[in-house]
């Protein structure tokens, strides 16, 4: 697909102000999105047909494509965060009265859904695939329509990655 001219230059005259609109509406928690989100509003940008169809205000018209795109991200990973939570409340220690415990737990578990957000989308996939949702190695391959080796060294990298960025946590 050849440049889009006019998509290029709308992108680098709003670059900054897009940049803070989408690190804005993410807030600290989905920070580490903005860059997915980003290239995102470029495709749709790109692919918007400004010779047929001219904005009359491109900053605004950008603002509504990358809320438009944060809506879709936090969509489809709501799911997997209500999966977190659901896990990570089932498999509690026998619940303590000291609120000491409890602020401990909620340190942790704090901890956990960074790690989980700073990693990479195809690794945090396999992880609640696996340990969340409870899926077996051939029902995973299958879905990803790929070998079960392969998704067992997927699966091991992701573990790896995971507690790397843990004991960093810590």
């Amino acid at each position: 697909m050849p440049l889009n001219e006019a998509a290029a230059e709308l992108l680098l005259q709003h670059r900054e102000s897009l940049h803070l609109y989408i690190a804005g509406k993410l807030g600290p928690d989905g920070v580490a999105f903005a860059p997915d989100i980003w290239q995102e509003v470029a495709i749709a940008t790109h692919c918007y047909p400004f010779e047929t169809s001219p904005v009359k205000d491109p900053l605004n018209w950008l603002r509504r494509v990358a809320s438009n795109k944060i809506a879709d991200h936090w969509r489809t990973n709501r799911r997997g965060r209500e999966a977190d939570t659901r896990w990570m409340e089932s498999n509690q220690e026998a619940p303590s009265k000291s609120p000491f415990d409890w602020v401990l737990r909620q340190s942790r578990r704090e901890e956990v859904r960074g790690v989980l957000a700073r990693l990479a989308q195809k690794d945090r996939r396999l992880l609640r695939e696996k340990y969340l949702v409870g899926h077996t190695i051939a029902e995973i391959a299958e879905k990803e329509g790929e070998g079960e080796k392969v998704i067992e060294h997927r699966l091991a990298k992701a573990r790896a990655s995971f507690r790397e960025m843990m004991s960093r946590e810590i």
